[in-house]
Parts: C-alpha cells; sequence; structure tokens
C-alpha cells in the first residue's frame, strides 16, 4: 500500500475533514519515462519495466504506456487518468488484462470522495465507500472496503484508516483486513498499522510499521519493524510526479499487489509498491535502516541506494541494493528522464 503526500512543499488548508487537495504551480519539471531492471538474489536479470508518461492533454488526463518484459513474454498496457474542473481525479481505466481496468469516483457538495467503484476484467465490482470525521484534532478518512472478493492477491473485506496532520500528510495508516475470507470468523483479524513521521522539510524520515495477521495454527503472528530514511536534498520531481496525478487523491490505496500492475516496477496508480512511496517520500532516500522482531533477514539491515544527479539537480538513476529494491531479492535500477509541462 503506498501513499505520497507532499507536492510542491506545500498543501492548501481546509476547514472540513476532507484531506486537502494540492497546490499547483503554472509548471513542473515531471518524469517522462521510468526505466526499471530488476535482479534476483543471484544478481541474475529478472525482469524489466518502462512506463512512457503524456501529458499533452493535461491537465484534464494523463495517459500511461507500461510495457513489462521477461525472459518469456512482453505485455504492453495503457492507463488513463481523467480529471474534473475542479481539478479532481474522477475516473482512472487500464488495458490490462490483469489488474483493475476502471475506477470510478464520485464525491459529495465538500469535494470529499464518498464511493469508489472498481470494476475487474473477471467482470468482479467492488465499491468502498468513505467516512470524513475529525479526531482529536486530526483528521480522518476510514474507507469501508467491504466486499467478499479476493482478487490479484487482495484480503478483503477490509477497512482502512488514514489519519492527516495539519499540512495534510498521512501520519498513520491503520488496516484490518482478511486473510481468511472464506471463513467469517476470521473476517477483519489480520491487522496492520503503519505510523510516519516528517522531519522540519516535510521529508519522511521515520516509520514504524506493526503487522499481526492469524495463522493457520489458529494463533496470530506479530511483526514490528522500525524504519529510518535518511534523503538527498534535491530530486522532488519524482514525488510531485505523482502527486501531480493523482491530485487529490494522493492518499487513496487499493489492497491489490498494485492497479494496472507493472511488475518492474513502474509507478502506477496506487503502486509505489516495487518503487515504496517511502523511498520517495519528497527527497529521494539515500540509505535504509531496518530494524526488524520477525524479518526474514534478520533483526538489523542496512541498505545504501546510489543515486545519481544531472548537472542540473535531476535525479537520473536510483539503484536499490538487495533486499530494499527487487521484488525478487536482488537490486533494482531505476533510470529517470524528464519533461517540463505545462499545468
Amino acid at each position: 500500500m503506498a501513499v505520497c503526500v507532499l507536492f510542491w512543499a506545500g498543501c492548501k488548508k481546509s476547514s472540513d475533514s476532507n484531506p486537502s487537495s494540492p497546490v499547483v504551480p503554472d509548471s513542473a519539471t515531471l518524469v517522462k519515462t521510468i526505466t526499471s531492471v530488476n535482479y534476483d538474489d543471484q544478481n541474475r536479470f529478472v525482469f524489466l519495466g518502462r512506463g512512457v508518461y503524456d501529458y499533452s492533454n493535461a491537465p484534464q488526463k494523463i495517459a500511461v504506456a507500461i510495457r513489462d518484459s521477461d525472459s518469456y513474454e512482453i505485455k504492453d498496457f495503457a492507463e488513463t487518468y481523467q480529471y474534473d474542473n475542479s481539478n479532481r481525479l474522477i475516473g482512472f481505466t487500464s488495458t490490462t488484462k490483469q489488474w483493475a481496468n476502471k475506477i470510478d469516483f464520485q464525491y459529495n457538495g465538500n469535494n470529499e470522495l464518498t464511493k469508489a467503484t472498481t470494476v475487474y476484467p473477471n467482470g468482479n465490482i467492488i465499491e468502498n465507500t468513505f467516512k470524513y470525521q475529525t479526531i482529536n484534532g486530526f483528521k480522518v478518512v476510514t474507507m469501508y472496503d467491504t466486499a467478499n472478493v479476493n482478487y490479484g492477491g487482495s484480503q478483503r473485506p477490509r477497512i482502512v484508516t488514514y489519519t492527516f496532520d495539519d499540512s495534510s500528510r498521512i501520519v498513520k495508516l491503520l488496516e484490518a483486513s482478511t486473510y481468511y475470507n472464506n471463513d467469517r470468523k476470521y473476517w477483519y483479524a489480520d491487522t496492520g498499522l503503519v505510523s510516519v513521521q516528517y522531519n522540519s522539510i516535510g521529508d519522511a524520515t521515520k516509520a514504524v510499521n506493526y503487522v499481526s495477521w492469524h495463522t493457520s495454527g489458529g494463533g496470530y503472528q506479530p511483526d514490528i519493524d522500525s524504519v529510518i530514511y535518511t534523503r538527498e536534498s534535491t530530486g522532488t520531481e519524482i514525488c510531485n510526479t505523482g502527486l501531480y496525478i493523482c491530485r487529490n487523491l494522493y492518499w487513496f490505496s487499493l489492497s491489490e499487489y498494485a492497479t494496472g500492475f507493472s511488475e518492474g516496477g513502474i509507478s502506477t496508480f496506487g503502486n509505489l509498491e516495487f518503487t515504496p512511496a517511502l523511498y520517495t517520500w519528497k527527497h529521494p532516500v539515500k540509505q535504509i535502516q531496518d530494524w526488524s522482531n520477525g524479518s526474514y533477514w534478520g533483526p538489523y539491515s542496512n541498505g545504501v541506494v546510489q543515486n545519481t544527479f544531472g548537472a542540473t539537480g535531476l535525479l537520473m538513476r536510483m539503484v536499490y541494493p538487495p533486499l530494499f529494491g527487487s521484488k525478487y531479492g536482488g537490486k533494482s535500477i531505476f533510470d529517470y528522464t524528464y519533461v517540463k509541462v505545462r499545468l
């Protein structure tokens, strides 16, 4: 589950419980292409992904052409993001045959998202509804994803609560999901809690992740991870691109492995899983330290990301080390190109 919540170093303030929409300048440098090469734990090539972003119809529409390839096949698909005159994301479509093909978003008179309807290639339709509150001074959004439909690795039914600070940054995400969805007594028995801390310039510098899930033996298995992120001082264009695409729904995510999934790690809507949002949460990460009580790799992991910047300060390449990059256990290499976009 991935979310990136800072845009151009500022957000509009809001008097209601709805998270604020980003402040958008007249023009910006955004990502034009992302190429991702992924390796396994034996340093063997596994997968390549490439995404090409088309802003020619912005701000009303953005299109992304994605190609995933490995040693056996090539998969091409396209995604489109549609916005209304109020700068709200109202629709997402994808030509993928594997994941969600369509999401429609509905709003109330307060510009709050009230329903997200997702359509899958097999005909399944899932409707998520939303509740808005202010609790102890924090804006809170609760998503009810209660259809008993398991698609693409999802764990439904589930309920997710997003908590925002005064700067509209997510500071806590609580999820009650369901691994054994065919047995009602186990519904909402699998819990995940993520809390995030920020520094004075808005970078996410620490995250604590607590996960507890029901095991086949009838007990519960808890895991805790505490992660420290050290940041670069430039390179916000990647985060800005994701936020410009998601607009007011920068916080929204699905329980699938991804929407419009790119196995090569291309950043698609609701999908920064293998380009984790925290890695580029305002500034790109250059070091990740992870303390865990349940990690297969041991109680402490330290990853140094090799970042290469161009003469103008743009991030051109990120090399994630094994354990922190590719889902296949090896390193991941991301190359970026950029374009100036009139917004």
